[in-house]
């Protein structure tokens, strides 16, 4: 009996109890919550990039024209014959004002004219690398310029692609 008392009193010394708070032992304040709704964003092509006319070339080389339309060459092609007709292409950037967004450009782009193709890579953007800022009413001029890689004795022809651009909030 002695034994059955001790183990009874055991058990309750280890079994928990229920915690009941007193009055003034908990607090209680409203939360806030909030929700902002934003503009899309848009993006319009407004020019091509242009790489211009030069003569078939009997060495491999580039023609790269930059975001701010500046050109250089590499190899055989001579962009002093045909000075006119290169520059960056041209996006319309359009959402809520003052909002940062990011851009994203392909690696890799190809032109051709129906039988022959050439490869365009290197693309970049104006303001660097990283995010650009809509201005106070919403818009940013995109420009992308990109290299063309031309093989030597590249069939003659005019060429043309595509390549994407896509734009996103930060």
């Amino acid at each position: 009996m002695k034994l059955s008392t001790t183990l009874l009193a055991s058990l309750a010394v280890a079994m928990p109890t229920a915690a009941i708070a007193a009055p003034g032992d908990s607090a209680a304040t409203p939360g806030t919550s909030e929700a902002r709704i934003v503009e899309p964003l848009a993006l319009q092509s407004i020019y091509d990039l242009r790489f211009g006319t030069f003569i078939q070339p009997t060495t491999a080389g580039t023609v790269t024209v930059a975001s701010n339309s500046t050109v250089t060459t590499t190899g055989g092609l001579d962009p002093a014959i045909f000075p006119t007709g290169r520059g960056a292409s041209g996006f319309l950037v359009h959402g809520t004002a003052n909002r940062q967004f990011v851009t994203f450009l392909p690696t890799t782009a190809t032109v051709s004219n129906g039988t022959a193709t050439m490869v365009v890579d290197n693309f970049r953007k104006n303001g660097g690398s990283g995010p650009n800022r809509l201005d106070l009413n919403g818009y940013f001029v995109l420009h992308v310029g990109g290299r063309l890689n031309v093989s030597a004795n590249q069939a003659p022809g005019n060429y043309s692609g595509t390549f994407t651009v896509q734009v996103l909030y930060n």
